[in-house]
């Protein structure tokens, strides 16, 4: 039953008409589909919204994220709704393949008839589906990924990335490098797809003429069993400082094998991969003392935001509508704070949900988050396809992933 679709409001009826069992639903490598169970599936008071994201596969670390979707919009329908409509949220597992991707964008537009598409999880996934949702003139609103190319407003007007680019993330790496460790001879280690590849131009652009210290730059592909092989590599190759941009799995590995070889360089990993549930006490803490990254967000395992008011209204969502999820993981802050994007823009449409009018509102954004950084916005316009574009680096202190220094990007 992996990548069915479920319907909630149905009282739980798959839309082959099985009944699911209980522990096909806490497994959620199915769909899932929030909306008030009282209501007929399809009533005119619905609004539906479509989203292919990871539950299993490679990334399924992620599978966090729209988990915490589903609930927000639970927290949603039970607050009143948005402009009059109660949402059905149709979620489907893409096991981080952009094929699949494509195949329920497509599901989800042409047999459900879906307003818009909601975070597609991963670049290679979510430029699967662009080239679709923008000739169906169809919403593709905040996909969860860092690709400039999802703020290509001019040829792709109907798709909005989210979160800060990565190249952006790649120049705040560089620039630091580049004034802290001049000199040092530079690793490079990235996944063979978008978010690698734009990851590594932002870190030369900012390295300029120091990107020559870069002694070996290596690759893997996602699925990969390992890149243990790829680390022993970059050490034989005399790399003093390790850039390395990979997903959770491969972090994981990376952060264990340094440590096994007994070496010790600065160590540079992609902010999707800090996540202290993920990624660090799987490893062991203190494998990963001094590991640096970037974020945007209020850390939950930080005292110093403990009494901050969104903090606390954070975690009363946690504990009302997402009990069950790591209030230590970082990526239940990001989750959060995308479906909050998707509130303010479906509540801007005052009751217009048609696809103009939805695209409209999300390019005309200006908040601050409960949950981001203060000095860090959500703003986007008609020409401006990047919601969110500052960060700070971090640095792991055996606990948290403590910000430090000035906020970097636009």
């Amino acid at each position: 039953m992996k990548g069915e679709l479920l319907n909630v409001a149905r009282k739980g009826a798959t839309r082959t008409g099985r009944a699911p069992g209980r522990r096909s639903i806490g497994r959620l490598a199915l769909a899932l589909a929030i909306a008030g169970a009282a209501l007929p599936a399809w009533a005119d008071g619905e609004l539906k919204i479509g989203q292919s994201s990871v539950y299993s596969g490679p990334a399924s670390s992620f599978s966090t994220i729209p988990r915490l979707h589903a609930a927000y919009m639970k927290m949603i329908n039970e607050t009143g709704g948005v402009g009059g409509k109660k949402l059905v949220f149709l979620s489907l597992d893409d096991a981080f393949t952009p094929a699949k991707a494509i195949e329920n964008t497509r599901k989800l537009v042409e047999g459900e008839n879906v307003a818009l598409m909601f975070a597609h999880f991963g670049s290679s996934q979510g430029l699967a589906a662009r080239k679709y949702m923008n000739t169906r003139k169809l919403p593709q609103l905040f996909v969860s990924s860092g690709a400039a190319a999802f703020g290509n407003y001019k040829e792709f007007p109907w798709t909005i990335g989210w979160q800060p680019t990565l190249v952006t993330e790649g120049k705040a790496i560089g620039s630091y490098i580049a004034q802290n460790l001049a000199g040092k001879k530079i690793g490079v280690l990235y996944e063979n797809a978008e978010f690698g590849r734009d990851y590594v131009k932002g870190l030369k652009e900012a390295l300029g003429p120091a990107a020559t210290n870069i002694v070996r730059e290596l690759t893997y592909e996602s699925g990969d069993p390992t890149i243990d092989s790829q680390i022993i590599t970059l050490k034989s190759a005399g790399a003093e400082v390790i850039v390395d941009v990979s997903t959770p799995k491969y972090t994981a590995q990376a952060i264990r094998k340094i440590h096994a070889l007994n070496w010790q360089p600065p160590h540079f990993i992609y902010s999707a991969s800090a996540s202290i549930g993920a990624v660090i006490i799987p490893v062991g803490p203190e494998k990963a003392v001094g590991v640096m990254s970037a974020t945007t967000y209020k850390d939950p395992n930080d005292p110093k935001w403990k009494d901050d008011p969104g903090l606390k209204r954070w975690v009363a969502f946690m504990e009302k509508y997402f009990p069950e999820g790591d209030r230590r993981e970082i990526y239940n802050v990001i989750a959060y704070l995308q479906a909050e994007t998707l509130h303010k823009t479906l509540e801007k449409c005052n009751g217009d949900f048609s696809p103009g009018n939805i695209m409209k509102q999300a390019t005309n954004l200006d908040y601050q988050p409960d949950m981001l950084l203060p000095g860090i916005r959500v703003q986007t316009g008609p020409q401006d396809y990047y919601p969110i574009k500052k960060m700070s680096l971090t640095r792991f202190d055996g606990e948290r992933f403590a910000p430090f220094g000035e906020l970097v990007g636009e």
